[in-house]
C-alpha cells in the first residue's frame, strides 16, 4: 500500500474509533481512550520518522510543511498529557480528537495531494512498505482495511 493511502487508512480508523468513543458507555470508554491514544501515537511517529522526513527532502523547508510539524508537536504532547491525567478523560480525549480530524482534514486535501504529485508511484510505494508497519491500524488495534 503506498504512503498516502496508509495516513488516510489510519485517519479513518480514528474517525470509526472516535464515533465509537461518543457513544459508548462510561464502563467501557477506558478501553476505547487508551486504544485512541495508542492509534495516535503510533499514526504521528509514523509520520515524523518516514513521511514528512522524505517529504521535506522533496520540499525542502516550506511553511505550510513547518506549520503541520508544529501542529503535530503540538498533538504530541497533548496526547501525553492525557495519558498522565488521572481524572476523567473524555474531555481531553475529545478535544485531542476533534483537533485531529481537523488536521486530517487538511493533510489529506493539501499535503497528500501534493504528495501525490511529487513523488513518483513507486517511491510512494516504498515509503508505504516503511510506513505499514509503523502505522495505527497495525499497531493499535483499529480499525482499517
Amino acid at each position: 500500500m503506498n504512503a498516502t493511502r496508509i495516513i488516510k487508512r489510519d485517519h479513518e480508523a480514528a474517525r470509526e474509533l472516535f464515533n465509537k468513543f461518543k457513544t459508548i458507555g462510561e464502563d467501557k470508554r477506558a478501553d476505547v481512550e487508551i486504544k485512541i491514544l495508542d492509534a495516535l501515537s503510533y499514526h504521528e511517529q509514523m509520520e515524523d520518522i518516514y513521511f514528512y522526513p522524505a517529504l521535506k527532502e522533496k520540499l525542502g523547508g516550506s511553511d505550510e510543511l513547518m506549520e503541520t510539524e508544529i501542529a503535530q508537536k503540538n498533538l504530541a504532547s497533548k496526547i501525553l498529557a492525557a495519558r498522565v491525567f488521572l481524572g476523567d478523560k473524555k474531555e481531553r480525549i475529545t478535544e485531542i480528537m476533534e483537533s485531529l480530524l481537523e488536521h486530517a482534514e487538511k493533510e489529506e486535501k493539501e499535503i497528500l495531494s501534493r504528495a501525490e504529485k511529487l513523488f513518483t508511484a513507486i517511491e510512494l510505494e516504498n515509503l508505504g512498505k516503511l510506513m505499514e508497519p509503523e502505522s495505527a491500524v497495525e499497531n493499535a488495534g483499529i480499525g482499517g482495511n
